[in-house]
């Protein structure tokens, strides 16, 4: 098989992140460099008298987003965003829109209802490297995938 000449990097990916319950979203790309979209579907085993091998029923799914923000003491950047979510509106659902690879049309688009499941801040001394952040979203309702149009 040859390889394909459709490949793409994630230099460009865009993040988005409702700020509160309105659907103005902040891009938060300038202070994230992972994002990983993890789709998930619960199947169960079932074995019945007469066959040795399971057949497998599912239908429960799932995503989660684990991400990685750097430390900013920036009002309206990804730290202060998350944060506020986190301790102030923990119970909220808010929208999380992922472009890959970028924002241009024909790119694919993400937008998912989510609940901020957990944030870590992961200082550390003996390193000059910015502070990481780390956390994830957890899907709350169904998401959409979609085609950027214009």
């Amino acid at each position: 098989m040859t390889t394909s000449t459709n490949l793409v990097n994630g230099l460009d990916c865009r993040i988005m992140v409702a700020r509160a319950t309105s659907l103005v979203l902040t891009d938060i790309s300038g202070e994230t460099n992972r994002v990983e979209l993890q789709f998930t579907n619960t199947l169960e085993n079932i074995r019945t008298f007469g066959s040795n091998w399971p057949n497998r029923v599912g239908g429960l799914r799932d995503v989660t987003i684990p991400f990685l923000i750097y430390y900013s003491t920036t009002t309206d950047e990804a730290l202060e965003l998350l944060r506020t979510w986190f301790l102030t509106y923990p119970d909220e659902s808010r929208i999380v829109q992922i472009d890959i690879p970028d924002d241009t049309p024909g790119s694919d688009r993400y937008t998912i209802p989510c609940k901020l499941q957990e944030l870590s801040i992961n200082a550390q001394s003996g390193t000059s490297a910015p502070i990481e952040v780390t956390g994830t979203w957890a899907i709350h309702g169904e998401p959409t995938i979609s085609t950027i149009a214009t």
